[in-house]
């Protein structure tokens, strides 16, 4: 009975010793951040909320040490993070000035060769630099051959067409390729003016485009502001449309790429800089659509998003090769799949290859505010107070933020957060991704 007894005492101890050990090493599988008590309440939290697909990566940019990570390999809806795969194309690819066309001397005229630059008359840029390049030429001829898209990407959602965030791509945009209306007075000021002849007022309530045709239409009342109306675009307006803004005669062709492509010379506009700090500031999808065009242009004789995506992945961006799927440069499309470990990882190849200080004149900036018991939210800040410099990214019940975070401890940490198929609402999801992020800025 001893002996058993005995027997019974030494096989609780070596039980007791397993469950010790298990304990032990169940703690040490623990991510630095997640020891933090706070976060694991904000991880188990988190996991309560049905339906919330979560994922998460962060890591110290210095030693490379990962911090935390859940369902980094998986792939989300990343929305308007997108444009961080857009910016590093532009960054990487495009010269310091923006190329706004290429253009060949002949005999009785001057070709122009696309590239796809936004800027020329755009309704923030204002850029002239083609203006002041083509208001002493004879004549001029356009040629829409290198152009290989479709004037939308794929999955974009057909209702958003009278929406100022979804103008069409092209080879040769002017006016940011918007309507532009106001009025003064009773007098209504139209911007490009080619296009006044189609505007309609209306008592009804109306979307403010035909879908299929360059017809606007706007009561009395919603013109009282400006109103910003993507249109349609084709050869032939955009034909039009620089014959109004240059004075030029103007013919068009689709046969320059038949031409002597070495011949070509390149017209340098702005600054490129401006260009990407306003399409993340703004999270321009019109701009980072453009700039995949005119990578392209860089790289090959077209204008195609899937040439310019392709030969970045495989010359720069590896990792995205077969884990992923990235179909436009806007992150519009809900047919783009990315990972917290595909953000991370061009965060990181951001910061490999352009200086700091860039980065954070380029990227949006915040600091925390606080909003209640270990709540935070992210306010915009100068770039010298800001803390977290990222790009968000939202589409109906997806929120991502992916982006770089300075710690009180003096370290840096790049960091994707991504949350799918919540219900609740995104002011809600916003602040808990913020109170993350300020429990790692305090940890590290």
């Amino acid at each position: 009975m001893s002996e058993t007894f005995f027997q019974m005492k030494n096989s609780n101890f070596l039980l007791t010793l397993l469950l010790l050990g298990f304990l032990a090493l169940s703690c040490n599988s623990l991510q630095p951040l997640e020891k933090e008590p706070l976060v694991r309440d904000w991880l188990h939290n988190s996991e309560l909320d049905n339906g919330v697909l979560e994922g998460i990566l962060l890591v110290n940019a210095r030693t490379g040490d990962t911090l935390l990570s859940k369902n980094a390999e998986r792939l989300f809806t990343p929305a308007s993070t997108t444009k961080l795969f857009t910016l590093y194309s532009g960054m990487r690819v495009l010269p310091a000035k923006l190329p706004v066309f290429k253009y060949l001397f002949l005999d009785d005229r001057i070709l122009l060769r696309p590239t796809g630059d936004p800027t020329q008359f755009h309704p923030y840029f204002q850029d002239s630099t083609a203006f002041n390049f083509l208001k002493n030429v004879p004549a001029v001829e356009l040629d829409f051959g290198p152009f290989q898209e479709d004037s939308w990407g794929p999955g974009w959602a057909w209702e958003d067409y009278p929406y100022s965030f979804s103008p069409d791509r092209s080879a040769f945009p002017l006016y940011g390729n918007v309507l532009v209306v106001h009025q003064i007075d009773s007098l209504l000021q139209v911007r490009p003016a080619a296009l006044a002849d189609y505007i309609e007022r209306t008592p009804k309530r109306k979307p403010r485009r035909d879908r299929f045709a360059n017809r606007f239409y706007f009561s009395s009342k919603s013109i009282q502001d400006t109103l910003t109306v993507p249109f349609i675009t084709s050869d032939s307006l955009s034909k039009r449309l620089y014959e109004e803004a240059y004075g030029v005669r103007m013919a068009q062709t689709r046969d320059s790429l038949s031409s002597d492509k070495e011949a070509f010379r390149t017209l340098s506009g702005m600054h490129s800089d401006r260009l990407y700090k306003y399409m993340l500031s703004e999270s321009d999808n019109f701009l980072a659509e453009q700039i995949m065009l005119m990578v392209s242009s860089q790289l090959t004789d077209t204008l195609s998003f899937r040439r310019s995506r392709d030969s970045v992945v495989r010359r720069y961006l590896p990792f995205l090769e077969g884990k992923a799927r990235w179909v436009d440069g806007s992150g519009l499309s809900r047919y783009n799949l990315q990972s917290p470990s595909n953000l991370v990882n061009t965060l990181l190849a951001l910061k490999r290859d352009f200086p700091e200080s860039r980065l954070r004149g380029l990227l949006p900036a915040y600091s925390f505010t606080a909003t209640g018991l270990n709540q935070w939210e992210l306010e915009s800040a100068s770039e010298n107070e800001a803390i977290v410099f990222a790009k968000s990214g939202y589409v109906g019940n997806n929120y991502n933020l992916a982006g770089f975070l300075y710690t009180q401890k003096g370290e840096l940490l790049v960091f994707s957060v991504m949350q799918n198929h919540y219900l609740q609402p995104t002011a809600e999801i916003r602040r808990r991704v913020a109170s993350l992020l300020y429990l790692a800025y305090l940890e590290f």
